[in-house]
């Protein structure tokens, strides 16, 4: 979990840290969500330098390696943006490591690859949509979509009455959604036509007697 920037970075907030509240809900999955609190905080101390050499050496190593990693992921996707040519990679001693169908809740080759995948929309025929991104442990990928399927609902075999039909939940999901929109459309529209009338200084006349 603190692997999570989005983590770190709320375990760290004035809201958590100093307020002693719980964090906002953090989705860090398809299917995975924490709350942070606060249960003990130690204040940061200074150590010996000697005694955190080692740490600082390999805290720099890290950094200028993922930034290494940044500037040639993005150098990269810019050249196949412009030629086409996703095997460019090899020229760097790179391959491309492949995911055959993969689906929106798989965390296989990683969750944020998968999840940024199904934003990319749907490439055309014969060809293929790129898209860099830097992870948050660091690295930087390069993935390339080629082809995405539409999901398909199972129905069972022998509809039970106690089993709802996904097709019918998601109707009602719709139409629920669009109901809350013009809902909230038109309370929109009652507010911006309103005439409001202030009354307080006539209250306080009265309160006055």
């Amino acid at each position: 979990i603190l692997s999570h920037s989005k983590v770190i970075k709320a375990a760290f907030s004035d809201q958590v840290l100093k307020e002693g509240l719980n964090s906002e809900v953090i989705t860090i999955g398809e299917q995975h969500a924490v709350v942070l609190r606060v249960k003990d905080h130690e204040q940061a101390q200074a150590k010996p330098i000697a005694e955190v050499r080692d740490e600082i050496i390999e805290a720099l190593k890290q950094e200028r390696t993922q930034e290494q990693a940044k500037v040639l992921g993005e150098s990269l996707f810019d050249q196949i943006q412009q030629n086409g040519d996703p095997e460019i990679v090899k020229e760097q001693g790179l391959s491309w490591s492949s995911a055959h169908w993969a689906k929106r809740i798989d965390t296989t080759p990683n969750r944020d690859i998968v999840r940024e995948a199904f934003k990319m929309g749907h490439p055309a025929e014969k060809t293929a949509l790129y898209q860099g991104l830097q992870l948050d442990n660091g690295n930087y990928a390069l993935i390339t979509l080629l082809e995405v399927k539409d999901g398909v609902v199972t129905l069972p075999e022998e509809k039970d009455s106690k089993t709802p039909d996904p097709r019918e939940q998601a109707k009602k999901w719709q139409q629920r959604a669009l109901g809350e929109s013009e809902f909230n459309y038109l309370v929109s529209g009652l507010k911006a036509s309103a005439e409001i009338k202030n009354y307080t200084k006539k209250l306080s006349e009265e309160d006055s007697f």
